[in-house]
């Protein structure tokens, strides 16, 4: 046969399940298990860890459920000499199916389910209107009933549905009930990932006895059958490149059971020898591809979470892959810690707790007392397998000398001060009385001391939005006041930071614009006055129409190339509608005037707003689409594909961080919760600012996010938890 690049890319499929019977192997348990099954005709439930090959499986009893029984044959079962005469439809869930009732709307129209059956269009019409909620719709459950025993009708065994990814259902509510009330004839397999069957399932009251007869948990690969899929790959590319005894070996250990990360190294080994020409694989041609594995971002994902894992710290890597290579599945720090020690790591307990917390993904987990484990098995295989990241020659640097490098830019981000009426520092009690001024707690001075105690080094000095309560005169003089305060009195640096100002909605003087609706501008005009009072770059005029209302701004920050790109998103607010808009013009307008400032060179790209494109983790149960941003989704896309870095804002007196991307790119967005508003405004939420540092490290990003939160006690601001957010590749 002629070898191509087709074939080569063909032979390790992990970015699918596979469907074709000659190119499954293995599994011959869980083969003879499900087809059992299905002649009992039971219930079955599929489980294991992501990458496992569930849905994999569950496609070849899909085949073997048809009628083809090729591959019982090929592992010798005495199953083959069975006959499985059932007619079949495969779902897998997305995103439109986050409850039961909207499970079985998809099952009716789905072209890959019933749908695909035209005799129900003629036997039954067209589905008709359902009630979607969270309770069963009792004419829906009917419907779908009635149209399944027709289907079931048509085969001498019924009806197979399956559903794939049912763990990422919300509201398993009514499916245990669907299950007991199943006609004959039509059988569920369910598939996804838990480590139970009833953590798949989470409504299993009353049908334990199903669960039980009909569980098929998918485990880690025994070596022979990781031997057997690296023979089925040579064998479909007709043996033209083969792996050597010893690279074979090497490969399956270096897996630990894991058949989606053996066909990751499988694709990236062929289409390197592939590449060169190679016949054969070897042992160092494997270590080299194991290189390109994480240098190409084979699985982009996986290398995403490494990279958060570590962060810029080659103790906390150790440490890291340390765990990854002792937990089997658990370890107790007794094993781990000696070897560490050995490794020149300092307090190796420090590092554990680290890769417990949220900021580092929460890899490991604590399974009782001295006992961890990994929280993924496929990301303990995929750091047991890979290379460091970071070199042996920083590893005697500290998180601080890292921080220090000369390839860094230091942001100060506040929002939402609401300087005038409910302004915290104007409102608390002995703001008011007779006490000595210089004991009083104020906005600046209480800055200045914990910038001075943390040795605050800041380029920039950002403020997304709401920096007055009513958009008064008299209050954008007070907040000039202080922030004027806050830059004079940096003492780290004899450079003048940046000012970067945005409005916000309670920047918008109602007064003005009440009495003169006819001009888009005026409600502007005293925040337009303060902005230039502050910012000498550029200057605003004072009748500027609100969608021009942005400013883009190259620098050479730090070693780095920095834009920052700030919007008004209080384009169309009306008075008592926080909502906030950017709108299509002046975003078209700001992101050409970008790419003109911004020729070679990787440049790091920041936007700054005041309303939210994604709703804000901590409250998101109480905040529907309808209060981001009207127009979030253009926003968020075309920040994305323009390859912004981070999106500073405020508005919601939330704080969170957090990562969003679109499959290619990604994008770092951090909210500030209110830095001034009174108590009544922010509830339980601290007042807080945030010290964001952007430092290279190597051809990636590493953006840290520390949030200061004001202890009303002592009058003084405390660090939190540092995040780091990892951007690969962005600086290539």
């Amino acid at each position: 046969m002629t070898i191509t690049r087709e074939k080569i890319l063909a032979a390790f499929q992990p970015a699918k399940e596979i469907s074709d019977p000659k190119r499954f192997a293995g599994r011959r348990e869980q083969l003879e298990k499900g087809a059992e099954l299905l002649l009992a005709r039971d219930h079955i439930f599929i489980y294991g860890p992501r990458g496992i090959g569930k849905s994999s499986l569950a496609k070849q009893l899909e085949i073997i459920a048809g009628g083809e029984v090729g591959i019982l044959a090929d592992i010798g079962s005495g199953l083959a000499d069975e006959v499985f005469s059932f007619v079949t439809c495969y779902l897998v869930r997305d995103e439109s199916v986050n409850n039961i009732n909207q499970l079985l709307y998809r099952l009716i129209i789905d072209s890959a389910a019933l749908g695909k059956f035209s005799k129900l269009l003629l036997e039954f019409g067209e589905p008709g209107s359902y009630v979607l909620g969270p309770s069963l719709d009792a004419k829906l459950v009917s419907d779908f009933w009635a149209r399944a025993k027709s289907i079931a009708k048509t085969a001498s065994h019924g009806l197979v549905i399956f559903i794939d990814e049912f763990e990422l259902i919300d509201h398993h509510e009514g499916f245990s009930s669907l299950l007991k009330a199943c006609p004959p004839g039509i059988i569920f397999v369910i598939t996804g990932i838990a480590t139970t069957e009833r953590e798949l399932v989470r409504d299993h009251n009353s049908i334990d006895r199903q669960l039980t007869t009909g569980k098929l948990p998918v485990e880690k690969m025994q070596n022979s059958e990781l031997l057997t899929v690296i023979d089925t790959a040579e064998r479909s590319i007709a043996n033209e490149i083969v792996y050597s005894r010893d690279a074979k070996a090497d490969m399956v250990r270096l897996v630990c059971g894991q058949p989606y990360l053996l066909h990751l190294i499988g694709r990236t080994s062929l289409l390197s020898a592939f590449n060169g020409k190679d016949k054969v694989i070897e042992l160092g041609d494997l270590q080299r591809s194991l290189s390109d594995v994480v240098l190409k971002k084979a699985d982009s994902g996986l290398e995403q979470r490494y990279l958060r894992a570590i962060g810029h710290s080659t103790q906390r890597e150790t440490v890291l892959r340390l765990f990854a290579q002792h937990c089997k599945p658990t370890v107790h720090t007794s094993v781990v810690y000696p070897v560490a020690d050995a490794e020149a790591v300092s307090n190796p307990s420090y590092w554990v707790a680290d890769l417990q917390k949220d900021a580092y993904g929460q890899e490991l987990k604590k399974v009782k007392e001295h006992h961890y484990a990994f929280s993924d098995p496929l990301f303990q295989a995929y750091v047991a397998a890979t290379p460091r990241r970071l070199t042996k020659d920083r590893e005697s640097l500290t998180d601080e000398q890292n921080a220090d490098s000369s390839a860094c830019v230091e942001i100060i981000h506040m929002s939402d001060l609401h300087f005038g009426q409910g302004h915290y520092f104007s409102d608390i009690p002995h703001a008011r009385d007779g006490i000595p001024q210089a004991d009083k707690i104020e906005l600046a001075g209480s800055f200045e001391l914990v910038a001075n105690t943390e040795k605050f080094d800041f380029d920039v000095f950002a403020l997304t939005g709401d920096i007055t309560q009513r958009g008064l005169s008299s209050e954008f003089k007070s907040a000039a006041s202080a922030v004027n305060e806050i830059i004079q009195k940096r003492v780290t640096q004899d450079s003048v930071p940046e000012i970067i100002l945005v409005p916000g909605n309670h920047d918008v003087n109602w007064a003005l614009q009440n009495a003169d609706p006819e001009s888009k501008s005026i409600g502007f005009q005293p925040y337009v006055t303060f902005r230039n009072s502050l910012v000498r770059r550029q200057q605003f005029a004072a009748n500027l129409e609100p969608e021009r209302m942005y400013e883009v701004f190259a620098l050479e920050l730090g070693g780095l190339k920095v834009a920052f790109v700030s919007f008004n998103s209080a384009v169309l607010i009306k008075e008592g509608d926080g909502r906030g808009y950017i709108g299509a013009s002046q975003l078209n307008n700001a992101l050409h005037e970008l790419a003109d400032r911004c020729g070679d060179g990787a440049w790091i790209k920041v936007a700054l707003f005041h309303h939210h494109i994604v709703p804000v983790v901590s409250i998101e149960a109480q905040l529907g689409q309808d209060q981001l941003m009207s127009d979030a989704a253009l926003v968020k896309k075309r920040l994305l594909e323009s390859g912004f870095s981070l999106v500073l804002h405020g508005h919601r007196h939330h704080g969170h961080e957090e990562t969003v991307g679109d499959g290619t790119n990604s994008l770092v967005v951090v909210g500030c919760g209110s830095t001034g508003v009174g108590v009544k405004e922010r509830g339980s939420q601290p007042l807080q600012f945030n010290r964001i540092v952007l430092r290279a490290s190597g051809r990636d990003l590493l953006i840290s996010v520390m949030r200061y939160t004001l202890d009303t006690e002592v009058g003084e601001w405390k660090r939190g938890t540092p995040k780091t957010f990892p951007l690969v590749g962005r600086l290539s």
